[in-house]
């Protein structure tokens, strides 16, 4: 965890790194996982980001692009 947030840290003052958040699929639901790093991983990188991982049940995409619509906390639905 710590390696993370280490490299966020980096990430932002280098400026590499343009957002960093929970990705939503429609107006208000994130994707959900449960602690399958490899599915958040490949869902993030498919919408643009550097990479991503299963925190708090739902999808944390690292430096996605701006007009990927995000939220700061999960909302995770039932489908």
């Amino acid at each position: 965890m710590n390696i993370l947030i280490i490299f966020v840290v980096a990430m932002m003052v280098v400026g590499g790194c343009s957002k960093s958040d929970f990705p939503r699929y429609n107006e208000r639901c994130s994707y959900t996982c449960s602690a399958n790093e490899e599915y958040c991983n490949d869902k993030c990188k498919s919408l643009g980001a550097i990479h991503g991982s299963c925190t708090r049940k739902a999808c944390l995409c690292f430096g996605l692009p701006d007009n990927v619509p995000t939220s700061s906390n999960p909302e995770l639905c039932q489908e």
